[in-house]
């Protein structure tokens, strides 16, 4: 296949595009699925005039938002590494995108002088993330839109900023996106039950112990039906922040299968310790 055309089969496929890779192959950068993009910008609620911070540098994502707000507006999006600004700097530049302020920084430490006075009518982050810190930069009335981690599972929530603090009452969209850098980086706490070398994983608080459910996997399997049915269309991803945020113990099992350039995040399966 002519580069080209694959060049171009890449860029308009429905899908992330890898940007940079860590030593040990992990992608630590990429250009977000056009479906998650555009979930993200609507959420977010642009118009003309507002400054806009992006978190997570990207030369694509921030030149739509300089259209989403106009020449009346201003983006400032935000990076960690001077190989990902200066990319992002480059591409921005020879698109005429060159009013879009790039940042070298901590997003989580951003200079004074780069925060407007009141904050930004809108944050969109675009890193996996397990805290808000940017709720100060935000304006009274502004939106923050960021994939939020809990029990190691992902998704993108859209933020109203009313009274000093965050409400959201919309739907959460499930969502994979490179791990945070910086101050706010975290790793989860991985527990391994004794004798079968399982490893559970707690994103949130104290992990409560694991020896007790070694026993289990030497017990014939054993099914009990929850007389739920869900259609082929129907979605049902609801079921996991229920799980994770309702049910005391709740780990995640990460997957053992080998990432692919298609897959930003990690794989996880549900698992809830009995404390009884």
């Amino acid at each position: 296949m002519p580069s080209h055309r694959k060049c171009l089969q890449t860029a308009y496929a429905d899908d992330i595009i890898p940007t940079h890779h860590t030593p040990d192959g992990r992608i630590s950068s990429s250009v977000s699925a056009p479906w998650l993009r555009a979930v993200m910008l609507e959420s977010a609620r642009l118009r003309s005039g507002p400054h806009v911070l992006e978190v997570g540098s990207g030369a694509y994502n921030a030149a739509l938002i300089a259209e989403l707000v106009s020449r009346t507006g201003q983006v400032t999006t935000v990076g960690i590494g001077l190989d990902v600004t200066d990319r992002t700097t480059r591409f921005l530049c020879a698109t005429a995108y060159d009013r879009v302020l790039v940042l070298i920084a901590d997003a989580e430490q951003l200079p004074p002088e780069a925060i407007p006075e009141g904050g930004f009518d809108a944050v969109i982050v675009t890193v996996d993330t397990w805290d808000l810190p940017w709720i100060s930069m935000v304006a009274e009335g502004g939106r923050l839109v960021a994939p939020l981690r809990f029990h190691q599972y992902v998704w993108s929530v859209g933020f109203t900023k009313h009274d000093g603090a965050l409400v959201s009452e919309e739907p959460l969209n499930v969502c994979g996106f490179v791990p945070v850098q910086g101050a706010g980086a975290g790793e989860p706490d991985l527990r391994t039950i004794p004798g079968c070398g399982i490893r559970l994983a707690f994103g949130d608080g104290t992990p409560t112990p694991v020896d007790q459910l070694a026993p289990a996997f030497d017990m014939a399997p054993s099914t009990v039906r929850t007389h739920v049915t869900v259609g082929g269309e129907e979605p049902f991803d609801s079921l996991t922040p229920f799980l994770a945020g309702a049910l005391p113990g709740s780990a995640a099992r990460p997957s053992t299968r080998t990432a692919t350039p298609a897959s930003s995040a990690p794989h996880y399966r549900t698992a809830t310790q009995s404390t009884t």
